[in-house]
């Protein structure tokens, strides 16, 4: 029998209706062009080889590019040359968000630069001064404002007043983040001041007679809501007298004098409690003062006595911190024992929350890397360390 194209299409419908046959190799139609759907799998696997054959030439022409790269036109890294610049570092932060309480610090990679931290310890911002600038800079308790030795910045670092320390002294910040306070000499006595970021200071108390030769006066808590100002005064190392003050009067409402052996005060922001370290050596071996006490203000009342404990700091929520340089103890105002932890070193100061109970704890004692340790305690106990190279500011 002759084989036409008609009887092979025959002889293949036959077969495919005894057994059937995969459907991408069936033919459809009576009559009309035949139709094989391997031509499809066919045209993609070809595809595929063309771009695998594509990619080959390709890496071969980006290796000779490699190797003959001119200079200064790219980046090499081995065989692969790339006619793009390195992609650069991340931007460092700006000014921190508003609304937030902060804790500042100094960049130690960067003396001129000072670091924003919240109260879960996380960097939310920085500022770019320069390094005259940081040296000396004291924050208020919420971090919305800074004293940077003659004028006031804002959380941006824009100047929101001028406050000369040369003229006025080092102020000191009230617990309500908008006024300072400080003492200045005046003719024959010194005075007690208050200011704010933006108001001329006003002059509130004369203090007792002019602290000449080798005696100073320093303010050491300054309160708004309570109406009071604490007042010091040393002579060659030693502490004579203590004052606390209306800051609406002017009326002293307390005032210790005649002291004896005490080197050092220490008073919460907010100017409720007191505490009067007692000296240790010298004269004062064989004549001892009395014990460190803290006291009530105004009443001046003695709430503890803690030994020869020195009080290094005071929170307004009643937490005393005391210290040799190597342990810390925190104590209740009435002189009862609550935690201790390891400390890195015997200078530090506290900032509280505003608002809340937690404390920061800033030691000025620089590790090997060149930065300060910085810890937030929270009212459980719980730590937490701010991590990241900063210095501890002039607080």
């Amino acid at each position: 029998m002759k084989l036409t194209r008609e009887n092979l299409r025959e002889a293949i419908q036959r077969e495919e209706s005894r057994f059937g046959a995969a459907p991408m190799f069936r033919i459809e139609g009576g009559g009309a062009p035949a139709r094989r759907r391997l031509l499809p799998v066919l045209a993609a696997g070809l595809a595929g080889l063309l771009l695998v054959a594509g990619l080959v030439l390709t890496g071969r022409y980006v290796a000779h590019l490699g190797e003959s790269a001119p200079a200064g036109h790219g980046t090499h890294h081995g065989a692969y040359w790339s006619g793009y610049p390195p992609a650069s570092p991340a931007p460092k932060l700006g000014p921190p968000p508003a609304g937030i309480s902060l804790i500042w610090a100094i960049d130690a990679a960067d003396p001129g630069r000072l670091l924003a931290y919240d109260w879960d310890g996380h960097e939310v911002g920085a500022l770019t001064l320069d390094q005259n600038a940081t040296a000396f800079v004291i924050q208020s308790p919420d971090g919305a404002y800074l004293w940077t030795e003659d004028r006031f910045l804002d959380r941006t670092g824009r100047e929101v007043g001028v406050l000369p320390a040369a003229d006025k002294g080092q102020p000191v910040w009230a617990e309500d983040s908008r006024h300072v306070c400080g003492v200045r000499d005046a003719a024959s006595h010194s005075e007690l001041w208050t200011a704010s970021p933006g108001v001329a200071p006003r002059d509130v108390a004369a203090v007792g007679p002019g602290a000449g030769g080798q005696s100073g006066d320093r303010v050491v808590a300054c309160s708004v809501s309570r109406d009071l100002a604490i007042v010091y005064r040393s002579a060659i190392m030693s502490v004579t007298d203590v004052w606390a003050v209306r800051l609406s009067t002017g009326q002293v409402v307390t005032h210790l004098t005649n002291l004896v052996c005490v080197n050092g005060v220490a008073a919460s922001p907010d100017a409720r409690y007191l505490a009067l370290n007692t000296s240790a050596g010298g004269a004062c071996n064989a004549n001892p003062g009395p014990p460190t006490a803290i006291r009530d203000v105004p009443t001046g009342g003695v709430l503890a006595d803690l030994g020869t404990r020195y009080v290094a700091a005071i929170s307004s929520s009643g937490i005393v911190m005391t210290g040799d340089g190597s342990q810390l103890e925190l104590m209740s105002v009435r002189g009862k024992l609550l935690n201790t932890f390891s400390a890195p070193g015997q200078s530090y100061y506290v900032l509280q929350r505003p608002g809340g109970s937690d404390l920061l704890l800033a030691f000025n004692a620089q590790r090997a890397d060149g930065s300060d340790p910085m810890t937030i305690v929270r009212p459980d106990w719980s730590r937490i360390d701010i991590g990241g190279l900063h210095q501890v500011i002039a607080n």
